[in-house]
């Protein structure tokens, strides 16, 4: 009964559900990395290692050159252009 409850709560509040699961999972390493972050990056592939039963090896972590001059995206982009706009509009609507 309760997996039932489960199921029934999230399809009516999944704002609560994806605040509660927000906290467990954490941001990709890429994303970490990207920002500047990269003791929280190995913090999460520490974590990753553990959980998988493995050593930590001691390797620098660092992105790929051609990823460092990749624009990151923002709110902005999703109105960029007329095509986008009505698409990102849409789906707001839809969800």
């Amino acid at each position: 009964m309760l997996i039932l409850n489960s199921a029934y709560s999230s399809r009516q509040y999944p704002f609560i559900y994806n605040l509660y699961f927000h906290s467990f999972t954490p941001e990709s390493i890429r994303w970490y990395l990207k920002k500047g972050r990269v003791s929280d990056a190995m913090n999460v592939l520490r974590k990753v290692a553990k959980v998988n039963g493995k050593e930590m090896p001691d390797a620098a972590l660092k992105l790929p050159n051609d990823e460092k001059k990749e624009r990151l995206g923002d709110f902005r982009d999703l109105f960029s252009s007329a095509k986008m706009a009505h698409k990102t509009l849409l789906s707001w609507l839809m969800w």
